[in-house]
């Protein structure tokens, strides 16, 4: 089993339990407890990861940063009561002045015993978005995409990647699915790209894989996740 949890968020108003406190006691019931800088920008689609590793959790959304959306990234001790991102924004997607789109983003780690994190969102990249991702490799203090632009989607089809989900193995294997149209206007499929050199490398940057059946319907908003079975699409 992997020895981190993902938790889906739909505000920055994160709550964690207090040291010491029962489970029914919550830090937000009395004021807004706020982890991201407050810029007046939106933040959207949050992601967090809670990681046994190193007692750290961490939070990544879509905000304006100022005029186009990139992905931000914030993190904090096991009880979520000292936030980086709180006096300044971190964007780690490449600032090219292209937007994060449609707003979700993913993460995942490989459990391993350094484990490494990924993150992965869709963003315009010339005519199409592609599936950009985000290689951490000591525990979120930096990003391989705040240097470049790094995609593991095929730039070479003419359609758009949506709604990338990720999730890694017993074996610290990363796994990626979304869905795409095909080229000519064609339905979009269910996509998949996987990584075995942890993050450094994917399947699916020369060449497309489609695991859904092609039968001429729409498949739309995949998610993967990893069990006791294995992987589960």
């Amino acid at each position: 089993m992997r020895t981190l949890t993902r938790i889906l968020a739909c505000s920055l108003l994160l709550a964690a339990v207090a040291a010491g406190s029962s489970p029914a006691q919550w830090s937000g019931v009395e004021a807004d407890q706020v982890v991201s800088h407050d810029d007046d920008e939106y933040a959207r689609a949050v992601q967090v990861l809670l990681s046994g590793y190193g007692d750290r959790v961490h939070a990544f959304w879509s905000e304006d940063a100022p005029s186009d959306r990139e992905i931000h990234y914030g993190a904090a001790g096991s009880f979520a009561d000292d936030w980086t991102s709180l006096d300044a924004d971190r964007v780690i997607s490449f600032p090219d002045g292209n937007e994060v789109w449609p707003e979700e983003c993913d993460v995942a780690s490989s459990g391993l015993d350094e484990p490494v994190l990924v993150v992965v969102w869709s963003e315009d990249e010339t005519a199409n978005r592609e599936v950009h991702y985000g290689v951490s490799t000591d525990l979120g203090e930096t990003w391989s995409s705040e240097t470049a632009d790094r995609m593991l989607s095929d730039p070479s089809t003419a359609a758009d990647t949506n709604v990338p989900s990720i999730t890694a193995d017993g074996d610290g294997v990363f796994h990626v699915v979304w869905h795409q149209g095909t080229e000519g206007g064609g339905p979009a499929e269910v996509h998949y790209s996987r990584s075995t050199d942890g993050g450094a490398t994917w399947s699916g940057q020369t060449g497309d894989r489609i695991i859904s059946f092609p039968d001429g319907n729409p498949a739309i908003e995949p998610a993967i996740a990893y069990g006791d079975l294995g992987i589960l699409y």
